[in-house]
């Protein structure tokens, strides 16, 4: 599970979901905010529909593979971003969406280089 510090809160999904940009991959879209006047360390959520997993057990699975990516990736990433992950495939592998995920973070330009 994604530290709590690293998780966005409902007034800051709100913000990503109103002026947040979007990147699209196979499996998952982020939607990002760069932030300019406040800095504070990179925070995400994770969205899981139920059209794509219908049970919760399914959507929970999916939720702790993409969490352990993002947990593994924390010590690469800069700060200042808010990020919402949505899940549009499922049956991913975690391998795959570790792949994807990098790929994506890196377009945004949210991994140090």
């Amino acid at each position: 599970m994604i530290p709590r510090k690293y998780r966005l809160n409902k007034e800051d999904i709100q913000k990503v979901i109103k002026s947040g940009h979007f990147l699209h991959g196979q499996g998952v879209y982020v939607k990002y905010l760069k932030l300019e006047n406040d800095p504070k360390t990179s925070m995400f959520s994770i969205i899981v529909p139920s059209k794509i997993e219908k049970t919760s057990v399914g959507r929970h699975l999916v939720k702790r593979k993409i969490s352990s990516i993002v947990e593994k990736l924390l010590k690469t990433l800069k700060s200042d971003y808010l990020s919402l992950i949505f899940v549009k495939k499922a049956g991913l592998k975690h391998k795959e969406l570790e792949g994807e995920m990098t790929d994506l973070f890196r377009k945004i330009g949210l991994i140090k280089d």
